[in-house]
Protein backbone atom coordinates (compact mmCIF):
# COMPACT_ATOMS: atom_id res chain seq x y z
CA UNK A 1 0.00 0.00 0.00
CA UNK A 2 1.17 3.30 -1.18
CA UNK A 3 2.18 5.51 1.89
CA UNK A 4 0.14 9.10 1.67
CA UNK A 5 1.69 11.14 -0.37
CA UNK A 6 3.71 9.14 -1.98
CA UNK A 7 3.93 8.51 -5.73
CA UNK A 8 2.34 5.98 -7.46
CA UNK A 9 3.97 3.67 -8.85
CA UNK A 10 2.07 0.61 -9.64
CA UNK A 11 0.19 -0.10 -12.91
CA UNK A 12 -2.44 2.25 -11.77
CA UNK A 13 -0.35 5.64 -12.22
CA UNK A 14 -2.29 6.50 -15.26
CA UNK A 15 -1.47 9.56 -15.43
CA UNK A 16 1.85 9.33 -16.75
CA UNK A 17 0.96 6.36 -18.56
CA UNK A 18 -2.02 6.76 -20.61
CA UNK A 19 -4.15 10.73 -21.33
CA UNK A 20 -6.44 11.02 -18.52
CA UNK A 21 -10.26 10.72 -19.01
CA UNK A 22 -9.89 8.13 -21.29
CA UNK A 23 -11.24 4.89 -19.62
CA UNK A 24 -12.12 3.10 -22.72
CA UNK A 25 -8.50 3.09 -24.07
CA UNK A 26 -6.98 1.80 -21.00
CA UNK A 27 -10.18 -0.65 -20.98
CA UNK A 28 -7.49 -3.62 -22.37
CA UNK A 29 -5.23 -3.02 -19.40
CA UNK A 30 -7.72 -3.11 -17.25
CA UNK A 31 -8.60 -6.64 -18.61
CA UNK A 32 -5.32 -7.91 -18.83
CA UNK A 33 -4.92 -6.98 -14.95
CA UNK A 34 -8.02 -8.64 -13.95
CA UNK A 35 -7.36 -11.77 -15.61
CA UNK A 36 -3.68 -12.36 -15.34
CA UNK A 37 -2.13 -11.14 -17.93
CA UNK A 38 0.38 -9.23 -15.93
CA UNK A 39 2.37 -11.70 -14.38
CA UNK A 40 0.16 -13.05 -11.40
CA UNK A 41 -1.94 -15.58 -12.92
CA UNK A 42 -4.74 -17.08 -10.77
CA UNK A 43 -4.68 -20.21 -9.65
CA UNK A 44 -7.76 -22.01 -11.74
CA UNK A 45 -8.54 -25.54 -12.64
CA UNK A 46 -7.42 -26.10 -16.29
CA UNK A 47 -9.58 -29.32 -17.18
CA UNK A 48 -12.56 -27.69 -17.89
CA UNK A 49 -12.88 -29.92 -20.83
CA UNK A 50 -14.71 -33.12 -17.93
CA UNK A 51 -17.65 -30.23 -18.48
CA UNK A 52 -17.26 -30.26 -22.18
CA UNK A 53 -15.55 -26.66 -22.06
CA UNK A 54 -12.41 -25.45 -23.91
CA UNK A 55 -11.53 -22.78 -21.17
CA UNK A 56 -12.22 -21.71 -17.91
CA UNK A 57 -16.21 -20.57 -18.05
CA UNK A 58 -15.32 -17.93 -14.83
CA UNK A 59 -11.68 -16.14 -15.82
CA UNK A 60 -10.55 -13.97 -13.33
CA UNK A 61 -9.26 -13.02 -9.93
CA UNK A 62 -11.66 -11.71 -7.83
CA UNK A 63 -8.86 -10.44 -5.23
CA UNK A 64 -7.25 -8.57 -8.02
CA UNK A 65 -10.35 -7.11 -9.14
CA UNK A 66 -11.16 -6.18 -5.77
CA UNK A 67 -7.59 -4.61 -5.41
CA UNK A 68 -7.99 -2.64 -8.64
CA UNK A 69 -11.45 -1.49 -7.47
CA UNK A 70 -9.86 -0.16 -4.76
CA UNK A 71 -6.54 1.27 -6.79
CA UNK A 72 -9.37 2.72 -8.71
CA UNK A 73 -11.47 4.10 -5.74
CA UNK A 74 -8.24 5.83 -4.17
CA UNK A 75 -7.27 7.67 -7.39
CA UNK A 76 -10.86 8.86 -7.74
CA UNK A 77 -10.24 10.52 -3.90
CA UNK A 78 -6.46 11.48 -5.00
CA UNK A 79 -8.63 13.51 -7.83
CA UNK A 80 -11.24 14.93 -5.73
CA UNK A 81 -8.59 16.38 -3.33
CA UNK A 82 -6.48 18.27 -6.19
CA UNK A 83 -10.03 19.47 -7.46
CA UNK A 84 -10.60 21.06 -3.76
CA UNK A 85 -7.22 22.44 -3.94
CA UNK A 86 -7.60 23.94 -7.09
CA UNK A 87 -10.91 25.76 -6.07
CA UNK A 88 -9.66 26.42 -2.72
CA UNK A 89 -6.67 28.57 -4.81
CA UNK A 90 -9.04 30.06 -6.88
CA UNK A 91 -10.95 31.74 -3.32
CA UNK A 92 -7.39 33.12 -2.40
CA UNK A 93 -6.72 37.25 -2.96
CA UNK A 94 -3.42 36.45 -4.35
CA UNK A 95 -4.54 34.66 -7.28
CA UNK A 96 -7.28 37.00 -7.64
CA UNK A 97 -4.43 40.09 -8.02
CA UNK A 98 -2.77 38.31 -10.39
CA UNK A 99 -2.22 40.03 -13.45
CA UNK A 100 -0.18 40.27 -16.60
CA UNK A 101 0.68 37.90 -19.63
CA UNK A 102 2.08 34.87 -16.67
CA UNK A 103 -1.70 35.38 -15.37
CA UNK A 104 -2.97 35.63 -18.96
CA UNK A 105 -1.33 32.26 -20.02
CA UNK A 106 -1.90 30.19 -16.45
CA UNK A 107 -5.68 31.05 -17.10
CA UNK A 108 -5.53 29.63 -20.71
CA UNK A 109 -4.02 26.61 -19.88
CA UNK A 110 -5.68 25.86 -16.56
CA UNK A 111 -9.34 27.32 -17.48
CA UNK A 112 -10.69 23.58 -18.30
CA UNK A 113 -8.97 21.52 -15.49
CA UNK A 114 -11.56 21.77 -12.84
CA UNK A 115 -14.63 20.36 -15.02
CA UNK A 116 -11.62 17.85 -16.81
CA UNK A 117 -10.71 16.87 -13.22
CA UNK A 118 -14.46 16.48 -12.12
CA UNK A 119 -14.61 13.79 -15.36
CA UNK A 120 -11.63 12.43 -14.47
CA UNK A 121 -12.93 11.41 -10.56
CA UNK A 122 -15.80 10.60 -11.81
CA UNK A 123 -14.57 8.30 -14.29
CA UNK A 124 -12.73 6.15 -12.25
CA UNK A 125 -15.17 6.34 -9.39
CA UNK A 126 -17.49 4.62 -11.35
CA UNK A 127 -15.35 2.19 -12.78
CA UNK A 128 -14.21 1.48 -9.34
CA UNK A 129 -17.87 1.24 -8.21
CA UNK A 130 -18.15 -1.17 -11.10
CA UNK A 131 -15.53 -3.56 -10.32
CA UNK A 132 -16.73 -3.45 -6.43
CA UNK A 133 -20.19 -4.67 -7.32
CA UNK A 134 -18.32 -7.20 -9.89
CA UNK A 135 -15.81 -9.13 -7.73
CA UNK A 136 -18.15 -10.77 -5.35
CA UNK A 137 -19.80 -11.98 -8.11
CA UNK A 138 -17.02 -13.54 -9.96
CA UNK A 139 -16.09 -15.39 -6.59
CA UNK A 140 -19.72 -16.75 -6.46
CA UNK A 141 -19.62 -17.95 -10.35
CA UNK A 142 -16.27 -19.10 -9.95
CA UNK A 143 -17.75 -20.95 -6.66
CA UNK A 144 -20.56 -22.17 -8.58
CA UNK A 145 -18.11 -23.17 -11.85
CA UNK A 146 -15.47 -25.11 -9.73
CA UNK A 147 -18.53 -27.09 -8.19
CA UNK A 148 -19.51 -27.87 -11.06
CA UNK A 149 -16.23 -29.40 -12.33
CA UNK A 150 -16.18 -31.77 -9.36
CA UNK A 151 -18.88 -32.88 -9.97
CA UNK A 152 -18.28 -33.56 -13.49
CA UNK A 153 -15.02 -34.88 -12.47
CA UNK A 154 -16.75 -37.95 -10.19
CA UNK A 155 -18.92 -38.34 -12.81
CA UNK A 156 -16.29 -39.25 -15.11
CA UNK A 157 -14.11 -41.27 -12.51
CA UNK A 158 -18.14 -43.06 -12.30
CA UNK A 159 -18.27 -43.43 -16.06
CA UNK A 160 -14.65 -44.88 -16.15
CA UNK A 161 -14.96 -47.35 -12.99
CA UNK A 162 -18.71 -48.22 -14.83
CA UNK A 163 -17.06 -48.99 -18.23
CA UNK A 164 -14.33 -51.72 -16.55
CA UNK A 165 -17.12 -53.04 -14.75
CA UNK A 166 -19.30 -53.65 -17.71
CA UNK A 167 -15.70 -54.92 -20.10
CA UNK A 168 -15.29 -57.23 -17.31
CA UNK A 169 -18.84 -58.14 -16.77
CA UNK A 170 -18.76 -58.91 -20.72
CA UNK A 171 -15.99 -61.10 -20.27
CA UNK A 172 -17.56 -63.21 -17.79
CA UNK A 173 -20.48 -63.35 -20.26
CA UNK A 174 -18.36 -64.19 -22.80
CA UNK A 175 -16.51 -66.93 -20.81
CA UNK A 176 -19.84 -68.40 -19.53
CA UNK A 177 -21.07 -68.60 -23.26
CA UNK A 178 -18.21 -70.71 -24.34
CA UNK A 179 -18.04 -73.11 -21.42
CA UNK A 180 -22.43 -73.67 -22.05
CA UNK A 181 -21.56 -74.10 -25.54
CA UNK A 182 -19.29 -76.83 -24.36
CA UNK A 183 -22.16 -78.42 -22.78
CA UNK A 184 -24.55 -77.94 -25.37
CA UNK A 185 -21.91 -79.68 -27.78
CA UNK A 186 -21.10 -82.63 -25.64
Amino acid sequence: MDSPGAPRTHLLDFPSVLPPLYIPRCAKLLVKYVYGGCGMAGHRPKDWHVLDLDKDPTPGDPHRVRKLAKDLHDFSDDVGKVLRDIKGMAGEDAILRWAGKTADAFTEQFEDAPAKLKKLKKSYGMAGDALSAYWPELERAQTLADKALVKGREAQADLASAKSRLTSADSWVEKAGKEADKYKDG
